[in-house]
């Protein structure tokens, strides 16, 4: 294998290469002190999706099971791993509170998430897997640490959700695969479709690869890949009646109806944005990866993994999004984001490490060669380093004292909390509750809840998706006023925008229903000033 990432000459000067990798490092080990400060100390605000699945945990604990209403089996959350791993922190810690758990032990997934770029980038660029002081380690340490730093991934990681634990298994299995460790490869690749439905493109790709590869052990790989989603299989068909998730049920409807391409054109408005910052076309994107694309083929023979599994795994990533046209979550771009970081990190090292050989072993261009090694540095570091800053600089300043400068809209779950704490204070514990969110409502209420989104309700299906005249945009889950007719609730909590198409002029509604509490939001989120509160008469 060659010694480093510039061919087989090796760096002349074993002292300067050293202290280079050494640096890297120390500036990682400074980013992971940082990011762990953050995630210990910033104030706990989960997305409101998020508390779905805490629910499902304190139901649990509460000794109702694990469902979201008290007797009705039905599975809402999306993430089976990740509530099993809330599920074992909360029994070592009984007496802390489930959100807190969530994001601030995120940092473990997110450290390790770190570690598993820094190891794949500079296995995918050496050859080698082990520490040699090599270029590699420079580049692999940088630019994990240009992962780490990131403000919309400290977003995510503290949003208190799955995405990074999926995020750490991905990593580690292109990883483990690289190694040859194809057991271990396939187990976190299965283990991946458990975090998040995305990683069937994970396993997808590590399957073929031992078929290609290896096909030694079939059996016991067969198990690895398939065994995470065999256990699942057999215990949802026990206990929900089923494998799939509701919450995929009530997305396939569709739950937000948008025309053909919105989704991709967002995303590409997103992967403009990570490469050259606002003023990204469509056309910067196309020229940075097949550049990227291109240095992966042309130093095939240096990677040990084939060459066309990242940009494989890019490319399926975003056929899935732009053929399923979802509503892209800001969590969402995390799963995209791992495809554009590794086809930038390695991809465009490669491609001025293939130039500096051809350059000296074709033309015998030393001087040359030796510019272009260090572009095979600086230019990946440029682009993640400049995406990182662009993170940082268009942050949503608005936010509460304590609490990361992210979107405001996430602040609204403060408010359902009150709502909730209202409703218990006042209702029945026997009254229901119909809602489009029902995450921060649901989890700090004691009532049965009824989702007009139907994420959690089955009931909900059948009225889904609302008609483009019951609602604002084809992006807005408006509760409509034949749900609420059929579920026939105690309580309705809304958003003004999400009823003022539906409910708001219904005559049926205002027949049934008073507005008992208004609670302001602390900023204008969605076109709406305040959650509103309704009680049947």
């Amino acid at each position: 294998m060659p010694a480093d990432i510039g061919g087989n000459q090796p760096v002349q000067n074993t002292s300067a290469r050293r202290i280079l990798s050494s640096l890297a490092i120390l500036l990682l080990g400074l980013c992971c002190a940082y990011v762990t400060y953050v995630h210990a100390t910033v104030g706990v605000l989960p997305y409101d999706d998020s508390f779905i699945t805490f629910r499902y945990v304190s139901n649990l604990f509460n000794g109702k099971g694990l469902v979201y209403n008290t007797g009705e089996h039905v599975f809402g959350s999306s993430t089976p791993l990740y509530l099993a791993w809330l599920v074992l922190l909360k029994t070592l810690a009984p007496s802390a509170k489930i959100p807190a758990l969530a994001a601030r032990g995120n940092i473990v997934f997110y450290l390790a998430a770190g570690l598993g770029a820094l190891f794949l980038v500079r296995s995918l660029l050496s050859g080698q897997w082990r520490m040699r002081w090599s270029k590699a380690d420079a580049v692999g340490a940088v630019t994990a640490t240009l992962f780490l730093i990131r403000f919309d991934m400290l977003t995510i990681s503290t949003g208190a959700n799955e995405m990074f634990l999926f995020a750490t298994l991905v990593l580690w299995a292109f990883f483990f695969l690289i190694t040859k460790q194809y057991v271990l490869s396939g187990l976190l690749a299965g283990l991946s479709i458990m975090a998040r439905p995305e990683g069937v493109f994970c396993a997808f790709l590590c399957g073929l690869i031992w078929l290609l590869h290896n096909r030694r052990k079939p059996v016991l790989f067969a198990l690895s890949l398939g065994g995470p989603g065999l256990i699942w299989t057999c215990f949802a068909f026990f206990y929900y009646g089923t494998p799939i998730y509701h919450s995929l049920i009530a997305k396939s409807q569709p739950l937000y109806p948008f025309p053909a391409g919105f989704a991709f054109n967002y995303i590409v408005g997103r992967l403009a944005f990570w490469t050259v910052g606002n003023d990204g076309a469509v056309y910067d994107i196309c020229v940075v990866m097949a550049a990227a694309v291109a240095g992966f083929a042309f130093r095939r023979r240096i990677c040990p993994l084939p060459w066309f599994v990242i940009p494989s795994f890019a490319g399926l990533i975003l056929l899935f999004y732009a053929v399923s046209n979802p509503f892209m979550f800001d969590w969402y771009f995390l799963v995209l984001f791992l495809g554009w970081f590794l086809l930038i990190a390695v991809g465009l090292s490669h491609l001025f490490s293939a130039a500096a050989e051809a350059v000296r072993v074709k033309f015998g261009l030393a001087t040359i060669s030796f510019v272009f090694n260090i572009l095979s540095f600086a230019i990946p570091v440029f682009f993640l380093a400049n995406s990182a800053a662009f993170t940082w600089q268009t942050r949503d300043s608005r936010s509460l004292p304590g609490y990361l400068p992210r979107d405001h809209a996430e602040l609204r779950t403060l408010i359902y909390k009150e709502v909730a704490e209202f409703i218990n204070s006042v209702g029945d514990p026997s009254d229901t509750i119909a809602a489009p969110e029902v995450g921060a409502l649901g989890y700090y209420s004691r009532n049965h809840l009824y989702d007009a989104c139907g994420l959690v309700t089955p009931e909900a299906i059948p009225f889904l998706p609302l008609p483009y005249g019951k609602r604002v945009g084809p992006n807005i889950g408006s509760i409509s006023a034949e749900f609420a007719k059929a579920v026939n609730a105690d309580w309705i909590v809304t958003m003004e925008v999400f009823s003022i198409e539906s409910l708001a002029d219904d005559p049926w509604f205002k027949e049934n229903y008073a507005l008992v509490k208004v609670f302001p939001l602390f900023f204008r989120t969605f076109s709406s000033d305040n959650v509103l509160v309704f009680h049947h008469k």
